[in-house]
């Protein structure tokens, strides 16, 4: 038996598919809540499926969604940098910083307070 075969009857591969499933309905629901507030707080629109394409230069309202995307990914869900930054194919160091300046701009910032007292309404 290969180590495949082995795992799979013990039911590993099907915790870890169950895992994943669990991830990405969460990954989903805050990138589609985020990124709604977002766009109703700077009051200009993108389409979800841009949120982790384009790493410099990014329109202000894919950032404010992006930042508090990971914000409420790591804070409220729990999820680890590493598996966020797997997400969004950007290193655990980018994500940490996006999230640092995000806690940081929640407070100085009109359009990321108002955008993350959106989300929380939401969740």
């Amino acid at each position: 038996d290969t180590r495949k075969n082995k795992r799979q009857k013990r039911g590993i591969i099907n915790k870890m598919s169950e895992s994943n499933s669990y991830y990405n309905r969460i990954f989903s629901k805050a990138e589609s809540v985020c990124s709604k507030c977002a766009m109703e707080a700077t009051g200009r629109s993108f389409d979800v499926s841009e949120l982790y394409s384009g790493k410099t230069k990014t329109m202000l309202v894919v950032s404010v969604a992006r930042s508090l995307t990971f914000v409420v990914l790591h804070d409220i869900y729990g999820i680890t940098y590493r598996r966020i930054a797997m997400r969004a194919d950007m290193s655990e160091k980018a994500v940490m910083k996006s999230v640092s300046k995000a806690r940081m701009y929640r407070f100085s910032d009109t359009i990321y307070n108002r955008a993350y007292k959106l989300i929380n309404q939401e969740l």
